[in-house]
């Protein structure tokens, strides 16, 4: 019987622990300056590699209403990266932002009655 408690138990904790781990990087970091009604996708693991993370343009959050510009490096290419906030589509928005010195992205799908124009989402 103990046997089953501590199963459990060990069942519980390893839940618990996945469900924060997916939580912390699909959770917007950062600033934390968000837009109400976005809907904001994971941040790609690959963001270890991109470090010495700085803002090239106001430090904005994730907010997509405004354009970014981050500057760092990329280890996996030795080289460094300035990208802008830019459209994927007319409806999302690839998000860049600097968090504890690394580089982050993630693609925001706009709020309805927005569009994505110029890497921000606009009134239609």
């Amino acid at each position: 019987m103990k046997r089953d408690v501590k199963v459990t138990a060990i069942a519980i904790v390893i839940a618990i622990i996945l469900i924060a781990g997916v939580n912390f990087i699909t959770q917007p970091t950062g600033k934390a300056t968000f837009t109400k009604g976005a809907s904001y996708g994971p941040i790609p693991k690959e963001t270890i590699n991109k470090v010495e993370c700085v803002y090239l343009s106001e430090d904005d959050g994730w907010d997509v209403t405004k354009q970014g510009r981050v500057r760092y490096f990329n280890k996996a290419i030795g080289d460094f990266e300035e990208p802008v906030d830019v459209c994927v589509n007319f409806r999302t928005v690839r998000e860049y932002n600097c968090e504890k010195g690394y580089g982050q992205t993630r693609d925001v799908i706009c709020p309805s009655n927005t569009i994505c124009s110029n890497g921000a989402c606009i009134a239609e």
